[in-house]
Parts: structure tokens; C-alpha cells; sequence
């Protein structure tokens, strides 16, 4: 059985919070900005690039177009 790392399980924690339709992601984007703005975002900003070129890479595409 494979072990996930720590990196792994908060990302489908994340993962699955964010696929919740029943949350509104604009406004979790609001309170982020409003409790540590210049961290979160940054880290937020960063994860978000590394998903961008992770999905480049292995062809992902999303909503039937190819970024």
C-alpha cells in the first residue's frame, strides 16, 4: 500500500473542499485576503502556477480546451 506524503493528503483536502459547489470560492478568496494577505496569497499564487505547468505537462485539459 503507498503511503501519502503530507503534500499529498492537504492536496485532496484542498481538492475536495474546492469541487464542494455548495461553497462559494469567491468568498473563501475574500477571507484568505483578509487574514494574512501578503503569505496566503503568495502561497496561493505559488500552487497555482505549479498546477498550471503540472497540467501542461501531462496534457490536462480543462473544460474541453487545451491552456
Amino acid at each position: 500500500m503507498k503511503y501519502m506524503t503530507d503534500e499529498e493528503k492537504v492536496a485532496v483536502k484542498i481538492s475536495n473542499m474546492i469541487c464542494d459547489l455548495r461553497l462559494d470560492i469567491e468568498r473563501v478568496g475574500i477571507y484568505l485576503a483578509r487574514m494574512r494577505p501578503s503569505t496566503t496569497f503568495r502561497r496561493v499564487e505559488i500552487m497555482t502556477e505549479a498546477m498550471q505547468e503540472e497540467s501542461n505537462d501531462v496534457g490536462i485539459t480543462i473544460h474541453n480546451y487545451r491552456e
